[in-house]
């Protein structure tokens, strides 16, 4: 695993592709390095504006490969914010990585998109390891294939390995809000919950409004016992997504309802708001929050003991491809559902081992 890592910078990586290669007509590479600074900021639904920039970019440049690649990614990886169905993603996201390598196929970025689409589409978790390990052969520095190659592994059950590759890619870019936030993700769902908590506090002090670092803070706060913190920061978190004229209302409903009647209190109403929301997108969340929600009513479900509501809500989010449904078998929140038959019928479905 060592050869796949070298101490480089990704902007030394990005002259050194740019020298070998064919000449690229400037505006497209202007207009691709647009769309690359979108879809870096997926999760605040950067793929929407990026899917216009990387079609500029082939507009104008039609031999360009990383445009298409990055067309891949969004199609597959994010599906634009729900707003393509899955089979239609599914298409678009596979010929575009098709066209990203018969253009290039020593592009790491398209090994990387093609194998999130093996992974979370397709359950095909052979196949996309093994372009993952192409991809960091290819790009030893690539944020993307350390970061989706450590969650497949952890994922998988091989949680010391996953988790050493996710620090490694951590040392190529340390500020890198979406690769701290990742390796948060990886601890919470190892349990190391405290080194969570120490890891979200750092990326927090690079910025604040971080929405992720925030939602994971109290989640990981919530799994240690730490109620008053898990309930301030997830208010906190509250106020960054929130459709702004809904935050008052919706903020003091909950902290009043921690008050009166505790932890159990405060996620019942807090499931109200999200069924509300649920039944009517963007009445309260701010997207992403709204979109592919079925697997986060499921958590919502099993933290107040609701198995078949959980199941049920599972089973909705696997019928749409939700893209964090591979990390079901690592969920601290499921454990109450693992003697389930159902999920574990779920769990076989995805690909892995109850």
């Amino acid at each position: 695993m060592a050869s796949f890592w070298r101490i480089r910078s990704p902007v030394y990586e990005e002259e050194a592709r740019l020298t070998t290669r064919r000449a690229v007509n400037p505006k497209a590479y202007e207009a691709y390095l647009q769309g690359l600074y979108f879809r870096q900021r997926r999760q605040a639904g950067g793929c929407v504006p990026a899917e216009r920039y990387f079609q500029q970019a082939i507009a104008l440049d039609s031999d360009y490969a990383e445009p298409h690649a990055g067309l891949a990614f969004c199609y597959g990886f994010d599906q634009l914010q729900g707003e393509l169905d899955i089979s239609e993603a599914a298409a678009k996201a596979n010929r575009e990585a098709a066209r990203a390598l018969a253009l290039d196929e020593r592009l790491a970025d398209a090994h990387v998109a093609l194998a999130l689409i093996r992974h979370r589409l397709d359950y095909d978790w052979l196949t996309a390891e093994n372009s993952l390990k192409h991809a960091l052969a290819l790009d030893s520095s690539s944020n993307d294939a350390g970061v989706f190659y450590g969650e497949l592994l952890y994922a998988s059950g091989r949680g010391n390995e996953g988790l050493a590759i996710m620090r490694r890619g951590l040392a190529f870019a340390p500020f890198h809000l979406g690769q701290n936030v990742g390796l948060r993700f990886a601890l919470y769902h190892l349990r190391r919950y405290d080194e969570a908590i120490d890891q979200l506090l750092r990326t927090l002090e690079l910025d604040p409004t971080w929405s992720l670092a925030r939602f994971w803070l109290a989640e990981s706060y919530g799994a240690t016992g730490r109620d008053d913190d898990a309930v301030r920061e997830y208010l906190t978190w509250l106020r960054l997504v929130l459709v702004p004229h809904q935050v008052p209302a919706a903020t003091s409903a909950l902290a009043a309802a921690y008050e009166r009647s505790g932890r159990d209190g405060f996620w019942r109403k807090e499931l109200d708001l999200a069924e509300r929301e649920d039944r009517q997108p963007g009445t309260l969340w701010q997207l992403p929050y709204g979109t592919r929600m079925e697997y986060f009513m499921a958590r919502r479900y099993a933290r107040l003991g609701d198995r078949d509501r959980a199941i049920a809500a599972l089973e909705a989010a696997y019928d749409k491809r939700s893209l964090v449904l591979v990390f079901l078998n690592v969920e601290p929140l499921f454990d109450s559902l693992r003697s389930d038959l159902r999920f574990q019928d779920l769990v076989r479905r995805v690909g892995l081992k109850p």
